[in-house]
């Protein structure tokens, strides 16, 4: 632990300090987090990892990908990139897929930017780690790129949804 917050108001908290070379080197190599305890116990209540500025997340709900599939499969996709270097991860929850997954990919319009692969020992997540062209990583930024997950019985998807930022 590098410092405990302190209250400041009701639901404010405030860090007065300032942080090592060994800290900020921690920092820059995505080592930090956040940990909020409850009261009693000291349980943690809530984790958040503190990310450099350059990384960002992008989010997309997944819901039926056309107005001509019924379905009642849901998810949720989350693409952290390095807004410098176009280096991302993304992984993807999917619940109640109506049959088979068949695949999944992130898209830029018709071209797949890139194929996300099943976990296996948990067919409900997905996950890929690759680099987002400079074309594509703007698409991105621009809120064009979409992820589609396609089942046997919905071969052109399922459900989709596109990533925005947070």
């Amino acid at each position: 632990m590098i410092k405990a917050l302190t209250a400041n108001g009701t639901d404010n908290y405030k860090l007065d300090t300032t942080l090592t070379m060994d800290n900020l080197a921690l920092l820059k190599a995505d080592g930090m987090y956040l940990n909020v305890h409850s009261g009693t116990g000291g349980v943690i209540q809530l984790r958040g990892q503190i990310l450099p500025a350059e990384l960002k997340v992008y989010r997309a709900q997944l819901t039926a990908a056309s107005s001509s599939v019924t379905t009642s499969a849901s998810g949720v996709a989350a693409v952290t990139v390095n807004e410098k270097t176009g280096a991302f991860v993304t992984y993807v929850t999917l619940k109640n897929l109506t049959n088979t997954f068949s695949a999944a990919h992130i898209h830029n319009g018709t071209p797949t930017v890139a194929t996300l692969a099943m976990d296996a020992n948990n067919v409900n997540l997905l996950s890929t780690m690759n680099t987002f062209s400079a074309t594509n990583l703007q698409a991105l930024k621009d809120g064009l790129l979409y992820v589609n997950v396609h089942t046997q019985v919905n071969p052109t998807g399922e459900i989709k949804g596109v990533l925005q930022k947070e």
